[in-house]
């Protein structure tokens, strides 16, 4: 019975790190795949704002 009531102290922190490390791979593979971030000149500009056109 001892084992049951300790399960969930157990769990919570492995899913825990569990569901962060796959919410950062994904993460990593999709701004590779989109290629959100460029590099150009020295800086880092997102992809959204470098083709934003403003008052032209």
């Amino acid at each position: 019975m001892t084992i049951l009531n300790n399960l969930p102290s157990i769990f919570v922190p492995l899913v825990g790190l569990v569901f962060l490390a796959i919410a950062m791979a994904s993460l990593s593979l999709h701004v590779k795949k989109t290629r959100f971030f460029r590099y150009d000149g020295g800086k880092f500009h997102l992809f959204f704002f470098s083709r934003l056109r403003l008052g032209s």
